[in-house]
């Protein structure tokens, strides 16, 4: 079986000037996405997702789960440079889920954070 697959973008969740995913029309449509960060002359793949709901549904529940902390957060910083540090492991994996309490004292730290990866 042969199997065609067309990649649209970059589009961004956030940010001025640029093309949001959230104002295009391809976030009517669903399928195969992929999270990437800027490195060097193209892009390293952060994360690989489908979806058969709509990729505006989709990406809107990546929003809340990471800046609700259910989600894990690496450095930005790091990231585009081709490393990865974790600086929040998530609160859904069993081991984590009883660090509510951590994650309200470092929110302030992380949402800035959060929105440079985003961005």
């Amino acid at each position: 079986m042969k199997i065609k697959l067309t990649f649209y973008g970059p589009y961004k969740l956030y940010g001025k000037n640029e093309e949001l995913l959230f104002d295009s029309d391809i976030s009517k449509d669903y399928g195969i996405y992929l999270w990437t960060v800027k490195y060097e002359n193209g892009y390293l793949v952060d994360y690989i997702g489908e979806t058969g709901r709509t990729f505006w549904q989709r990406m809107k529940e990546h929003l809340i789960e990471t800046f609700g902390g259910n989600y894990r957060i690496c450095d930005p910083e790091l990231l585009s440079k081709g490393k990865e540090k974790i600086i929040w492991n998530g609160l859904w994996r069993k081991e984590t889920r009883n660090k509510i309490i951590e994650f309200i004292d470092k929110v302030e730290f992380l949402v800035p954070l959060i929105k440079e990866y985003i961005n």
